[in-house]
């Protein structure tokens, strides 16, 4: 006899409606510490703590598998289980999920005139361009250039103030993976002599 999985179509994990998905995650996210929660785009960023489960007419359910997935980072990750009846039937089902733990990698990139010790002598163009991999996506990139605030970058920045710079970056994806910050520091001499 085959043990159909809760809940289940066709004897596997597809989910054919919106409650049923909602209640197998809330059934895998009650052991999970809160900083294990699905994220709003719908990745998790730790590992997940899976526990199966089904429903057996006749002899009953005698046990199911639970397991931990903790990688690779994938937006097609697959991860099996089985239920097995106290008659020894048992059947095979897989739970779908969205995974990646890898924050993006932002570079910052300066262009302009420089002296041989690496002083600018012209306005400074700084590009930053980031990297997520496999993962799920850059969300945002943001900057912080010497004490100005923090601000969500879109373009090239021009630097025209003469002066050392500190320029901090850094990006988050769409699991809610934030990059350390990064920092870039130089300096501006348009006349070519030292402030």
């Amino acid at each position: 006899m085959q043990i159909p999985f809760i809940p289940t179509r066709l004897q596997s994990l597809v989910f054919d409606t919106d409650l049923h998905r909602l209640l197998l995650l809330q059934q895998i996210e009650r052991d999970m510490p809160q900083d294990h929660q699905i994220c709003r785009a719908g990745w998790y960023n730790k590992p997940v703590a899976l526990t199966f489960s089904g429903q057996d007419s006749l002899s009953g359910i005698a046990t199911c598998t639970s397991t931990t997935y903790s990688g690779p980072d994938s937006a097609t990750a697959s991860v099996p289980g089985t239920c097995t009846d106290t008659a020894g039937n048992s059947t095979a089902g897989t739970f779908a999920l969205k995974y990646d733990t890898t924050p993006p990698v932002t570079t910052a990139t300066p262009s302009g005139t420089q002296r041989p010790d690496g002083v600018y002598t012209s306005d400074v163009t700084i590009t930053l361009s980031v990297s997520d991999g496999t993962g799920s996506g850059v969300a945002t990139t943001e900057y912080q250039l010497d004490t100005e605030p923090w601000t969500t970058y879109t373009n090239p920045l021009v630097i025209t103030i003469d002066g050392s710079h500190t320029l901090l970056s850094r990006s988050t994806d769409r699991a809610d993976n934030v990059e350390a910050t990064k920092s870039l520091t130089f300096e501006v001499q348009h006349d070519g002599q030292d402030g």
